[in-house]
Order: C-alpha cells, then structure tokens, then sequence
C-alpha cells in the first residue's frame, strides 16, 4: 500500500529501531521487521479470503491457519519484549487521532481523540514513560487498518511510541489472540483498549484518587495481579466493571479482590498466556470480554476482579454508536447481530450452567398499572437488577473449584444435589451415590415439571410424566429449565462445595430441634 510505503521509509526504520538503553537482550531488541512486512503488505490477500464473509466469517483457527496471518505472527514474536514480567498490549483500531491527508497534504488533526491523547497519555501520566516501561509497552494495529495503511498512526505516535507499533490481525476478539500467541507460556499480559482516559482508585465513599507516580502504583498493581493469581490459581484478572463510585461504594465493601462469577471488563484485564485453544473467544468481538470470562471460568472456576480499581472509557462500553470507532465500525445492524448471536450461543451452549438470558415474565420490571413489561425509550426491555449489563443473568455463582480439580479436557459438575438427596439425612453420602446428582438441573426440571402435571391431573405415572418431558417443545423446557435453575441458585449455588479438609477440621454441629 502506499500508506505503507512511507512508514517502511528509510527516514522511520531508524524511528521504528528501539533504542539500545531499552531493556532486554540486544539481538531481539534490534530486530524491526521492516523488510518482512514490507514483503507481507505488497500484495495482501482479499479480506475475505482471510476472515471470510460478512455474513459467514471464518472460526479463529481457520483465520490463523492462513499463511499471512501466519507471516504476521512470525514478525510480531520478534519484535515483542521477552523475559519480562509483565507486558502492556494496546489493542486500536481506527483512533489514529489524525484526518487523512487531501491532495498530497499532510494529515490533520482530527476533531476526535485518538489513542495518543487517551491510553497513551494516562499510561504516561502513571508512569509508565521512562526507556525500561516504555519498552514493555506495546500497540497491535490491524494490517487492514486505514489509519495504519494511510500512515496516520505512525504520523501521531513518531517518534516516542512509533518503535512500539506491532502489526497484527483484524477484530477486538483475533487481536487478543494474536497477542497471547506472540509470547511465551507462563507470560503474564495486560491487554487494554486505545479510548480509555483516566484510571483511578477507590478512596472511599463517593471519592476517586489518583494512582501514584513514583513509585508506580500501576506497575505495582501488575505485580500484586500475578502474586495473586499465583496463590489463587487464578488466571484471568481484571478491574471493577464500573467507574461509578456509587456502585463501587457497595461493591468495595465485599472486598478489594473478588473471586467469584462475574464480568471480567474487557477494557483493561490482563492473564497469563497457556496457548490453549478451549481458552480462545470464537463468538466474535462484540461480546469477547463476557466469553473470555465464561471460559476461563469454565476451565478454572476462579477469575479474580481488584474492585478498588477502575478506568473510564471516552464512550459507553459496549453500545454502538456512530462516530464511537473501533467495534463500533461493524454498523448498528451487524453489531445488534453479532451481540445476540453470542449471548444465544453461551447461553445454550458451554456456559448453559453459567449464565442464562433474561426472559420478559420473569426478569423485567412491568408498570403498577397495565401489567405491561416496561421498556426503554430505544425499545429495549427495562431489564430488573440482577440481569447484568451484558445482556444474561449469571446464576452459577457457587460453582467455585480449586485449580486441582478442574481437569483441562472436561467440565466438572459438583456441590449439586438433587431433591431426593436433600430430603436425607446425610446429604453428602447420599449423594456421592446417587447418579442423578451429576445434572441436577435435567433432575430439579423433570421435577418442577410433574408437579404442574400433578396439580391439574391426578392420575399420571411417573412413566407417563417421563414421556411427555422427553417429548415437551423446546421453548417450554427452557421456560422450565429456567424455572429450576433459580430454584437451585436460592438453595445450592451460592455455597461452595465443602473441601475434605474443612471437613475434618470442623465436624458437622448436631441437629437441633
């Protein structure tokens, strides 16, 4: 392209070559890459060759199977740090901060931000700007990316951040695995959006306070992050999921760190790379950071959420908007699509223990008077307190397992029991051999559901109930389902399973009556 001819000029390879006071050893550090991109960007394939269509887009492993993207990945895993112990990855898109350039002119500043004057400038701002941090720093564009093609981005970020450009994939959710895939295993990386100007923490009550420069609180809290993942088994961490200090007021009084299901924001998390591919989002980018958190869930039980600390988008996470950029790009129809696509998909899928989608009887506020369900003035449902602003409600909170006994090739099930069970005296014994206790929720269904059959027929076997289940119409054994899942949250799922340790060390206290 010719926008990449003139940041692979002669005049920005010196630019783009990191400086020899930069930490790390000289060989890596030295290597640019120019020439390899050079070679890769001259005759880039079709988009959709790549990436697919818009209405069939191609699942990850078929994207990083294609010989660019694998060109790509092979120059970024030499011009990434190495050897440190943790690592910044800016993921944009679009936000170069600069108007493309008419009739030969230079480009000119753009009436909208870009990254330079938000993610760029509060890292700086917490000190994150000396040679040895800046080095740890790093910007992943898409190779596609207009602003990049163009030359804007080197234009906005030469010459402080010009040498921390890494060229990689298209997609919020390709580019974070792009990332893992560039370093080691056991690489701790902090992934954060390019829009985001202030981070800030808790101070109590309605109150933010600055995060210290010197010494870097923030490098600090990286630490803490992996000290605490390591003690914890946890490999997934993140901020609070809002920056509103009235929220933050109730939710930082349970605890500065918490461990139990809940969103990890998308806008700023960090994890320790595994290269497993049960790990990687295939749902697309609108709704990554709600499936990233339901897989690493899935595979750990245990994701952990600094709720004193919270950062502040330019624009409101997750809503399209039309001058908004980034995964806003995708158009309000596609983005509309995209988003109900995956919550359907989790929902009736992995993650069917985890989360489930609101349903208007149950789960939305209805007016005194008609009885109507409410809505919003866009036409969406006035949805009630417990379903989260990512569109599902999660009701598994209780499904927390140590890291040893979550096994990387299946989905364990425990701390459940079914009605039978709980009526005896000795429910653990009971049900460690009762084989209906390994889905209870098919169990505490069947259940609910000859109940009803029972109230209005008084003469149906348990036989005849069991047919009719199997043959009940699918919208009426979710209705069901949904039914005895809350149930099970009221009376099981907000316990954890009790260890055997604890279990020696505190017998059970005797009945009393």
């Amino acid at each position: 392209a010719d926008g990449w001819a003139a940041m692979a000029s002669g005049d920005l390879a010196d630019e783009c070559t990191p400086s020899s006071s930069s930490s790390g050893p000289a060989p890596r550090e030295v290597y640019h890459g120019l020439e390899e991109l050079r070679s890769l960007l001259a005759a880039p394939p079709p988009i959709a060759e790549v990436y697919g269509d818009a209405g069939r887009p191609k699942c990850s492993d078929a994207v990083f199977d294609h010989p660019f993207v694998a060109g790509l990945l092979a120059v970024a895993r030499r011009r990434v740090s190495f050897g440190q112990p943790w690592v910044v990855c800016v993921r944009t898109y679009g936000r170069s901060g600069l108007e493309e350039g008419v009739d030969g002119k230079p480009s000119q500043p753009s009436a909208r931000a870009g990254i330079l004057a938000m993610t760029l400038q509060m890292l700086e701002t917490l000190g994150l700007d000396s040679d040895e941090l800046r080095a740890r720093v790093h910007i992943f564009v898409a190779h596609n990316d207009p602003h990049f093609t163009s030359g804007r981005y080197a234009a906005a970020l030469r010459p402080r951040w010009v040498d921390r450009i890494i060229v990689g994939v298209k997609g919020a959710d390709l580019q974070v695995r792009f990332i893992e895939e560039c370093f080691c295993r056991g690489q701790h990386v902090i992934v954060c959006d390019d829009n985001i100007n202030w981070m800030r923490a808790w101070d109590g009550g309605f109150n933010f306070r600055r995060l210290s420069r010197a010494p870097c609180e923030l490098a600090g809290l990286f630490r803490r992050a992996e000290v605490e993942m390591n003690r914890r088994g946890a490999y997934l961490w993140g901020l609070s999921t809002t920056s509103n200090a009235k929220f933050m007021q109730s939710s930082g009084a349970r605890g500065e760190v918490q461990d139990h299901l809940g969103l990890v924001y998308g806008a700023f998390f960090g994890f320790i790379c595994r290269h497993e591919p049960m790990l990687y989002t295939r749902l697309g980018q609108v709704k990554d950071d709600l499936e990233r958190t339901l897989r690493y869930w899935d595979r750990d039980r245990i994701v952990l959420r600094f709720c004193h600390y919270a950062c502040r988008k330019r624009d409101r996470p997750g809503k399209f908007a039309t001058n908004k950029g980034g995964i806003s790009l995708l158009g309000a129809t596609a983005h509309r699509a995209e988003a109900d696509e995956a919550l359907g998909q989790m929902a009736l899928g992995f993650a069917w223990k985890y989360v489930r989608l609101p349903t208007l009887e149950a789960d939305c506020f209805r007016d005194a008077i008609t009885g109507e369900a409410k809505r919003r003035p866009d036409g969406s449902p006035c949805w009630k307190f417990h379903v989260s602003d990512t569109g599902v409600v999660f009701r598994a909170s209780g499904t927390s397992l140590e890291k040893a006994a979550a096994r990387p090739d299946c989905t364990l099930e425990v701390g459940f029991t079914c009605r039978s069970c709980r009526s005896r005296g000795n429910k653990r014994k009971a049900a460690a051999a009762c084989a209906a206790c390994v889905r209870p929720l098919e169990c505490e269904a069947l259940n609910e559901f000859s109940q009803k059959r029972a109230e209005s027929s008084q003469n149906t076997s348990k036989k005849d109930l069991a047919q009719m289940w199997r043959k009940l119409g699918l919208k009426e054994r979710e209705r069901i389902e949904d039914l005895a899942a809350r149930r099970l949250c009221d009376s099981q799922w907000k316990k954890r399973p009790l260890r055997e340790d604890d279990a020696a060390e505190k017998p059970p206290r005797k009945r009393q009556r």
